[in-house]
């Protein structure tokens, strides 16, 4: 059975918070004295979100949460400050049914979930990927954090991060007055976080221009999503006749596909979004297949292989892909 957890409930069970915080590694009687004091100390921060479990009328694990206004991913954010279960009660699924549980409720008043797990916590973070929690990067780098600095059990923690699909998401045409968007979503496409371009010089080379120049939206097809007033990503395609062919040139018949999501709005299913759109689309006017390029380490390459694109050609390490619609 899970309940939330009162103030009353805290104090009463404190004897068995306090062993169950001595499940979690590193955590000796102690850091489990102190962690609970913590607790107690700042309880509004952590009574909304926090979760009992009980077996039989004992206390058998528990998730401590509180929400945190100092992280940099847009929208609010949860943290899992400690979660654990009793050592007996190990391998009955009360970690898979608390988690399931604080997912399903957060998901309401949150963005993010965040926790951090032991790096060579192999089965924690094996776990944590079935729910979809992935590293948190910053400029591709994972985030992690140094914990009991100084003592002999030093250690350093992974950061996690499970995002919810953005609420208020609208989508709507790319339209010819929207080129200076699209040239910033041309250039995202292409632009690898932590590596310094010269924006505007790529945009002027040849092979990038023609995929914005002289857009129009009578004729060709696109789309832009759209979060708080601000446009954050884009979908588009065009088709290119072979003597002005783009780098997933098929033929001539094919348009060629473009997809950006600024990188702080990314993992929050809007390309799904935006493809869902442009496929209905495409297949209403009548196209049969659309083409896209990208390079084989993109992460992205996951997502258009779940999508119906397979490979057709390979240049160096870089794959025009094609989807039959």
């Amino acid at each position: 059975m899970i309940e939330g957890i009162t103030k009353h409930d805290f104090l009463n069970h404190s004897v068995a918070i306090k062993e169950l915080l001595q499940e979690i590694q590193f955590v000796d009687q102690t850091k489990s004295n102190s962690i609970f004091e913590k607790i107690e100390k700042s309880f509004a921060d952590y009574k909304d979100f926090s979760l009992f479990h009980f077996t039989d009328n004992r206390l058998s694990g528990a998730i401590f949460a509180q929400v945190i206004n100092d992280f940099t991913e847009i929208g609010r954010t949860i943290k899992i400050a400690y979660m654990s279960v009793r050592k007996e009660y190990v391998g009955q699924g009360i970690a898979k049914d608390l988690l399931d549980y604080f997912i399903s409720t957060a998901q309401h008043s949150f963005a993010n979930i965040v926790l951090t797990c032991y790096e060579k916590n192999g089965r924690g973070i094996k776990f944590y990927t079935k729910f979809h929690f992935i590293p948190y990067t910053i400029n591709k780098v994972p985030q992690h954090v140094i914990k009991d600095q100084g003592t002999e059990n030093q250690h350093i923690d992974i950061t996690f991060i499970r995002r919810y699909p953005l609420k208020d998401i609208t989508i709507r045409p790319l339209r010819t007055s929207n080129i200076e968007f699209l040239k910033e979503m041309v250039y995202q496409s292409i632009y690898k976080e932590g590596k310094l371009f010269d924006r505007e010089k790529i945009l002027q080379q040849k092979e990038i221009a023609r995929y914005y120049e002289n857009w129009d939206s009578k004729k060709e097809i696109g789309f832009i999503v759209r979060y708080e007033d601000k446009d954050i990503g884009a979908i588009w395609c065009r088709k290119l006749p072979y003597y002005n062919q783009g780098y997933g040139y098929v033929d001539d018949n094919v348009p060629e596909m473009g997809l950006a999501v600024f990188y702080e709005y990314r993992g929050r299913g809007l390309g799904q979004l935006l493809m869902d759109h442009l496929f209905s689309r495409l297949k209403h006017n009548g196209e049969t297949a659309v083409s896209l390029y990208v390079h084989n380490n993109n992460p992205a390459k996951r997502a258009y292989t779940r999508n119906g694109f397979l490979p057709v050609r390979r240049e160096d390490n870089n794959l025009i892909m094609l989807k039959k619609l």
